[in-house]
């Protein structure tokens, strides 16, 4: 029964490149990352066909933007100020 869930769970998984092939990515394991089939269509569906690095930079300019601080003092982790 676990070897059978274990398959299961596989087979919901994807393989994501990090590095899209269309930009020069590979096939090759450190360019791979083996994603849940939902994550890896909404990782597309918000971000296209760009790259990590591409999403950071992108998410860092909507951030300046709009002007976003967040206090990370006690009791305050990650909350938008």
């Amino acid at each position: 029964m676990k070897g059978k869930h274990k398959r299961t769970k596989r087979a919901m998984m994807n393989r994501h490149h990090l590095l899209p092939r269309s930009s020069g990515g590979n096939g090759m394991p450190n360019n791979l990352l083996l994603i849940d089939i939902e994550k890896h269509q909404a990782w597309h569906k918000l971000f296209k066909n760009r790259h990590l690095d591409e999403v950071i930079e992108m998410l860092i300019r909507l951030k300046q933007l709009k002007g976003w601080r967040y206090d990370y003092g006690k009791g305050n982790e990650g909350k938008a100020v």
